[in-house]
């Protein structure tokens, strides 16, 4: 029995690296099982997506636009763009490309999980921890399986946060903390403040081991990235964007003014996030522990807090701050908060090793089963919250629904690349797509011109009409619909479907290679 807890607390390193292994196998799974073949959402992921590729067309990489004009809308720094870009410069312009580096952050920070556990608190602290943090519920959505920004925001915020750790020891880490925080602003712009704050509040505790000279580095490398976008935004196009930055993306989540597309919610709004997320199961874990750390192995909350570590001090503290600094906001979105998550599996991990710690102590002084069932507690709820996690996971991805789009879906799909499309409302009037479809538009290297329908059939040029119905129409009910269209404008019809129909002039082009009308699907 002795040996088997043993094991258990302090595993060998062959074992370790096996189960590390099986980690990075359900990781793996996890994050890249249909990330290329998951529908786009109509949201950053779709706007930033479109803006990188236009980006990569246009060869202006300062400037983001949306249908090739500046953007003053999604107000987000030059790098949330270039993630995407670089995943997409690498794999192609389609959903896995434009995903990539979003997963790829993923790893990385299960990496620093298991590192900074590791080293700090041990193999089963590290195992436990990485594992916490590869099964939460909030890593697929609006982060690490799409193209927002908030998943390379989120890995350089941690990383940040394990470098500036060691910088009480290897003080030359605080300006390549300082340079992480610098590119998580370039990244997702003002939301660095909580991050920083926590990040200065760190230096001012500790601010003995370091020499003015790591300060002022830690100062230039802070600013230098931010300073060398700004220039070179400002000669772009002057102070049009920062005025939007500051009004739409700082005091318009900030101030009781809606200033910006989201209503304002109530500060405790948050509290149904975790709930939503079951995440009151690892909160309602740690919480559990601390109370038995405290009645029954330190005898005392004074005794627990001296005794143990303080890296699960600081990670809580983390969390609790970024969690009450979110929830002052005005705008309450429920990722915003996701960066605060990176630390609770800190916690969990070192709880985690203390727990083992405490049973091997009990088991070698052979005490009774009332000493031992309070770590085995612990040790249980901990492999709940793994199990619980993970078997959400796989619910997401089986509930995964496929990417479908009129202009990808059928059998001339391939000619539609490198096409030209009209884009109209069912009145007929010009309208640019939902960013959904025109991200599919740019993933074909197609180009959008606005006239409406008696503008395009006066004078067609080669392009196709693409109108856009209501999204959640039923394909009978949208081919109906978009008959009774091309009847009333004198159109041919060639599909409909997932809200969409693609039309050409009536008179059939001399040419036979264009597109013929498909023949319904049985």
């Amino acid at each position: 029995m002795n040996s088997f807890f043993h094991s258990l607390i302090r595993p060998p390193r062959q074992l370790a690296c096996v189960l590390a292994a099986i980690l990075l196998v359900i990781a793996l799974a996890n994050v890249f099982v249909g990330l290329g073949s998951s529908r786009i959402h109509s949201w950053d992921e779709a706007r930033h997506g479109v803006s990188a590729c236009e980006m990569m067309e246009s060869g202006n990489y300062i400037v983001n636009t949306y249908s090739f004009r500046p953007d003053y809308w999604n107000v987000k720094p030059v790098l949330s763009f270039y993630n995407n870009m670089l995943g997409m410069a690498v794999f192609g312009k389609n959903n896995f490309g434009m995903r990539f580096f979003s997963a790829f952050c993923y790893l990385i920070v299960a990496a620093l999980t298991f590192y900074l556990l590791w080293r700090e608190s041990g193999p089963a602290a590290a195992l436990a921890g990485a594992a916490a943090f590869i099964v939460s519920p909030t890593n697929w959505t609006h982060c690490f399986r799409t193209g927002d920004p908030d998943a390379a925001f989120m890995m350089f915020c941690f990383a940040a946060f394990v470098c500036l750790w060691y910088s009480r020891r290897k003080a030359w880490l605080l300006p390549a903390a300082a340079a992480l925080l610098a590119l998580a602003f370039l990244t997702k712009s003002f939301h660095v403040g909580v991050p920083g704050i926590l990040a200065v509040i760190f230096v001012l505790a500790n601010w003995k081991k370091y020499s003015w000279r790591h300060l002022l580095a830690a100062v230039a490398a802070g600013l230098a990235p931010v300073l060398i976008w700004g220039i070179a935004r400002y000669c772009a196009d002057g102070w049009r964007f920062f005025e939007s930055m500051i009004s739409l993306d700082l005091l318009g989540r900030m101030s009781e003014e809606q200033l910006t597309e989201h209503q304002a919610s109530p500060w405790y709004d948050y509290f149904g996030t975790l709930n939503h997320y079951l995440l009151v199961i690892p909160l309602g874990t740690l919480a559990a522990s601390a109370v038995l750390f405290c009645v029954f192995k330190f005898k005392g909350a004074r005794g627990f807090l001296s005794v143990s570590g303080s890296l699960w001090k600081w990670a809580a503290f983390n969390f609790a701050f970024s969690f009450v600094a979110f929830s002052c906001c005005n705008v309450k979105l429920s990722w915003y908060i996701f960066p605060s998550l990176l630390y609770l599996p800190v916690v969990f991990g070192v709880f985690f090793q203390m727990a083992c710690d405490w049973l091997r102590e009990e088991a070698d002084r052979k005490r009774g089963m009332l000493h031992i069932l309070p770590p085995l507690v612990i040790i249980a709820g901990c492999f709940v919250w793994i199990c619980v996690g993970e078997g959400k996971a796989i619910r997401h991805l089986v509930k995964l629904e496929p990417q479908r789009s009129v202009l990808t879906d059928g059998e001339s799909a391939g000619e539609l690349r490198g096409g030209v499309f009209c884009c109209v409302a069912p009145n007929g009037k010009s309208l640019l797509p939902d960013q959904k479809y025109l991200l599919v538009i740019r993933f074909l290297g197609g180009k959008t011109v606005l006239h409406d329908v008696e503008e395009y059939k006066n004078d067609p040029g080669g392009a196709l009409l693409l109108c856009t119905f209501e999204d959640d129409k039923h394909d009978d009910a949208l081919r109906i619909q978009a008959e009774k269209f091309a009847s009333k404008h004198g159109l041919h019809l060639i599909r409909s479907t997932y809200g969409q129909a693609l039309f050409r002039v009536a008179e059939p082009p001399a040419d036979s290679n264009t597109i013929k009308q498909e023949s319904d699907e049985s």
